[in-house]
């Protein structure tokens, strides 16, 4: 093929050209995006808590997977950087109203399936209908793992003695075995852990929970 002719295919098609090379790029990248898709089987946030960077991928994330015999690496448990809902002051508690929005914003777009918590978050979130009953959720999704997990769950009326309209739910179960850095300067150091009552995986969440009760750190 000449240069003469080359020219003239370019001078009349090259908007042809043109179109089908945006084309097969575009193409190229839906294809390249949707191969690299990862899939999240469970998304888990930490309030007023920080987990270790390191146990964050292994303890809290890959082996969680291995015990379920999941072994693509497509799949994923996304873990989000800490929310720093509450800080303790002479005793008294302030709430940051830019980390409340980002809870909302979790927690109502089914971006959120498990929360880990320390007691002033779980006495907000309880208060504040985040929270299923966790009792109830157990026990009809799975009631062996509710008889092992049955004498952990708590409700805040009994771990903080305040009332509200969710106080007598059992919203939580307590993790005596998980180590975690608080943000807060408080004096209880348990940590807390239950499933946001929107949440679209609620039975991947029964199961990660029981996993967290058995886990040793």
């Amino acid at each position: 093929m000449t240069k003469k002719r080359l020219e003239n295919i370019w001078y009349y098609y090259k908007i042809h050209i043109i179109i089908v090379a945006i084309l097969l790029i575009a193409l190229y990248n839906i294809i390249t995006t949707y191969n690299n898709r990862k899939e999240q089987i469970l998304q888990i946030g930490t309030v007023n808590i920080t987990l270790d960077n390191k146990a964050k991928a292994t303890d809290y994330s890959d082996n969680f997977k291995k015990s379920l015999h999941i072994n693509s690496p497509k799949k994923e448990i996304f873990i989000y950087d800490s929310i720093n809902l509450s800080t303790r002051s002479g005793g008294k508690i302030t709430m940051n109203s830019n980390e409340q929005m980002r809870l909302v914003s979790y927690s109502h777009t089914n971006s959120l399936d498990v929360v880990l918590m320390d007691i002033d978050a779980y006495k907000y979130m309880c208060k504040n209908g985040y929270l299923c009953n966790l009792e109830k959720l157990i026990k009809t999704n799975d009631p062996k793992i509710y008889k092992s997990l049955k004498n952990k769950l708590v409700s805040t009326k009994e771990v903080t003695n305040t009332t509200s309209k969710y106080s007598n739910y059992k919203c939580a179960i307590e993790l005596s075995n998980i180590k975690v850095t608080h943000k807060n300067n408080t004096k209880n150091s348990k940590v807390y852990v239950g499933v946001i009552s929107d949440s679209n995986k609620k039975e991947m969440s029964v199961k990660y929970i029981e996993y967290l009760n058995n886990l040793q750190l």
